[in-house]
């Protein structure tokens, strides 16, 4: 049996219709001689989620003194308590492999995300270029947060579009 474009409509309008009365009316209750009314949902009591973060900066010239200024700011920020993850962006004019041993050794047990910045690093308190180098590090700690950080090897790869 072959339809006509407008029985095809007409059923379409009544199938969407079905559809949304069906969505409208799960979780309702009909009370005699009112309409449906939404049933509220169960009140969970809320797990409170405490969440510190701290940040800090510098534009030492040693890379070490560096990373210790911005750690040290981090740690006051956070209260003492041991960060799970970190963030850290560091210009090219710093050894990278000597402001991440510093940054390892400092925050030994927490995964680190990082970046390199040509020029300089901005803050909340602006953009930071230093004779030699700038860095910024942002610290995070919570206990109901699971982190995680993940690389791979693009070698296998030969273009962009794989």
């Amino acid at each position: 049996m072959k339809l006509s474009k407008a029985e095809k409509i007409v059923i379409s309008v009544v199938i969407a219709g079905l559809i949304v009365l069906a969505a409208f009316s799960h979780g309702c209750i009909e009370k005699e001689g009112e309409m449906l009314v939404p049933e509220a949902p169960e009140e969970k009591p809320r797990e409170e989620m405490l969440i510190s973060v701290g940040y800090g900066w510098s534009d030492n010239n040693d890379e070490m003194k560096a990373v210790e200024e911005a750690d040290s700011s981090v740690r006051t920020q956070l209260g003492g308590k041991s960060p799970d993850i970190a963030i850290l962006f560091s210009t090219a004019g710093y050894d990278s492999n000597k402001v991440l041993s510093e940054v390892r050794r400092l925050l030994p047990d927490v995964q680190i995300y990082g970046g390199t910045s040509c020029l300089a690093v901005q803050t909340k308190e602006g953009f930071h270029v230093g004779e030699k180098g700038s860095l910024d590090l942002l610290a995070v700690t919570t206990e109901n947060i699971t982190f995680g950080v993940g690389g791979a090897s693009i070698d296998d790869f030969p273009t962009a579009r794989e």
